[in-house]
């Protein structure tokens, strides 16, 4: 098995076991702070000294609300864990590219290097020029960074929607009560952002994806006698880890930026 095939494995293994302790912290959280916001709620009536005619509407609908968010709670393990996956899924049924593989990237990034140094050492580009053995490295030494940069991007998006899924109903205890809602409406905000980032991390992958054999191709049919080649090999993965970098986190935060769900509003109606 490979080293990061056992990083993945270990990550994703641990969250499947978290997401029931997660739930049942969530609930006893969910409990005391229910408990608070009535709390605040009579304070907040007996200072205004208000008539039981015009309160108990109020109450009614906070009653309501506080039921609204423990059912959603209860049954968290059937909406939040699909928000991801449906994301994936959809770009999968799309581009017809359906696997994030951080170690394959690793290894086409890995092949892409010594396909260059192999082809550089065949043409006498880089020895015995001390200066062609230096900048050969350089860039191939580069073109693994950049994939392996790749390779991290999809690992940190994967890790993300894992601990989304397994951790969310602990973020999620803290909906009823006035002061701390914004942290259980941004965890909504925050999965839908890791599914639209998981969403465009394959479409932009799909789209590359053959990009890396036509480059192999590229450096044998060309024999690698110029400088200019490599150097722009080595600028087309640093592009393309950037793009992959940049893009899906960009797009995330731009198509959720002002989206709210508004708990804390609602119950501190």
């Amino acid at each position: 098995m490979e080293p990061l095939d056992i990083l993945l494995n270990a990550y994703e293994g641990a969250t499947e076991g978290w997401l029931a302790d997660s739930l049942a912290a969530g609930q006893s959280l969910f409990r005391r702070l229910a408990a608070l916001e009535l709390v605040v709620f009579g304070f907040v009536v007996a200072l205004k000294s208000r008539s039981v005619e015009t309160v108990f509407p109020e109450l009614a609908w906070k009653l309501f609300l506080i039921a609204l968010f423990l059912t959603a709670l209860l049954l968290y393990p059937l909406w939040v864990p699909t928000i991801t996956p449906t994301f994936a899924a959809v770009a999968g049924d799309i581009t017809g590219f359906t696997t994030l593989n951080p170690i394959l990237v690793v290894k086409q990034g890995i092949a892409l290097a010594l396909a260059l140094l192999f082809a550089s050492i065949s043409s006498g580009l880089i020895f015995p020029d001390p200066f062609g053995a230096t900048l050969g490295l350089f860039v191939a030494f580069g073109i693994v960074a950049a994939f392996i940069a790749i390779a991290a991007i999809i690992t940190k998006t994967l890790i993300e929607s894992w601990i989304v899924v397994s951790a969310g109903p602990f973020f999620f205890g803290f909906a009823p009560f006035r002061l701390t809602a914004p942290i259980a409406d941004n965890f909504i905000v925050y999965a839908f952002q890791v599914g639209i980032k998981l969403f465009f991390l394959i479409v932009l992958l799909a789209a590359a994806r053959g990009v890396v054999i036509e480059w192999v191709q590229l450096i044998f049919i060309s024999g690698v006698y110029n400088l200019q080649l490599i150097l722009e090999l080595l600028a087309g993965a640093i592009i393309l880890a950037v793009a992959l970098w940049a893009i899906p986190a960009k797009l995330a935060d731009v198509l959720t930026r002002s989206w709210q769900l508004g708990l804390r509003q609602a119950l501190g109606e």
